[in-house]
């Protein structure tokens, strides 16, 4: 338990000196850079820490939580999705500038008081992220060994994927900005949202599987871990590859959507090579990052079921 506890300060140093690297890297993509640019360079770091760890060491937590208990969890199961977006959502909303929660979702377009509006529709869209890297972490779960004949308990996730058409009406069909379809392969048809779904529970399972199986202590079974590592990169890519538009034209010149993402500016964009070297730096960082923000919750949960 003390180890859990000593984690997260650790987390919290190493995901604040992410954040500062991310401020004063000239090669960092300038979307990266935005969400740093506030007022508060020292505090905005260290509040979008505690964002990393509730975005993604919460599914953990949900695919533990799944597999226990009577089946009523399954109803449960898409409140808490919600509760995970919105609170999302508060994090992030004093964390980075308005103007880069409008780049995700779109400016108010409704006339809805307050800010209803962009929650709906950044919860609506952060249920994708938060569905699928649920998943992730449960399959990864499924290989331990306490829970390797449980397997029968996956239609517990795979049921809620009844949620995905309505974020899907929500963040494509009803979106007040294409900054988002303009990115996804054919406006946001539905072989974009699964490939986009896939990739992120591609980039789930795999941190989740590496994290249960050193927690585990079955060290013979890192090197078929270590593989799937390795996999997970060649088809992290061709999935986000299959996500978003070849061509994109814009700005007075065209690029793709994944030039568009990787870039560090506009009229510096990279070609194949460097993008895929930025891609292989990019999936090792969020694997590590979910690693560190899994950890804490694995032991809070893990322990609690080994001894029933």
């Amino acid at each position: 338990m003390m180890k859990r506890l000593i984690s997260f300060p650790i987390g919290m140093f190493i995901f604040i000196t992410l954040g500062w690297l991310a401020i004063h890297s000239p090669k960092i993509p300038y979307n990266v850079h935005e969400l740093f640019a506030t007022r508060y360079p020292l505090l905005t770091p260290c509040i979008f820490s505690f964002l990393l760890y509730w975005c993604f060491g919460i599914p953990l937590w949900l695919a533990l939580w799944l597999t226990t208990g009577k089946w009523i969890k399954v109803v449960l199961f898409p409140f808490l999705i919600l509760v995970h977006g919105t609170v999302s959502y508060v994090f992030l909303r004093i964390s980075v500038p308005m103007e880069c929660i409008w780049d995700i979702v779109g400016s108010p377009i409704l006339n809805w008081p307050w800010e209803w509006e962009l929650l709906g529709r950044f919860v609506a869209l952060f249920t994708v992220f938060s569905l699928f890297l649920t998943g992730g972490a449960f399959i990864a779960l499924l290989q331990t060994y306490n829970y390797f004949y449980k397997w029968r308990l996956m239609w517990r996730w795979v049921v809620n994927l009844i949620i995905l058409p309505i974020a899907y009406w929500v963040v494509v069909r009803q979106a007040s900005t294409d900054n988002l379809t303009e990115l996804m392969r054919g406006g946001g048809n539905w072989i974009s949202i699964l490939s986009l779904g896939s990739f992120i529970f591609i980039i789930g399972c795999t941190a989740s599987t590496l994290l249960v199986q050193l927690l585990s202590q079955r060290y013979y079974s890192l090197i078929s871990t270590l593989i799937i590592v390795f996999l997970s990169l060649p088809i992290g890519f061709l999935a986000l590859i299959a996500a978003t538009e070849d061509v994109i034209y814009k700005y007075g010149s065209s690029f793709s959507g994944l030039q568009f993402l990787f870039s560090p500016n506009r009229s510096e964009l990279i070609n194949l090579e460097a993008l895929i070297f930025r891609y292989i730096v990019f999936h090792i960082i969020i694997v590590g990052i979910i690693i560190i923000s899994q950890y804490p919750f694995w032991g809070l949960r893990y322990n609690e079921t080994k001894r029933k």
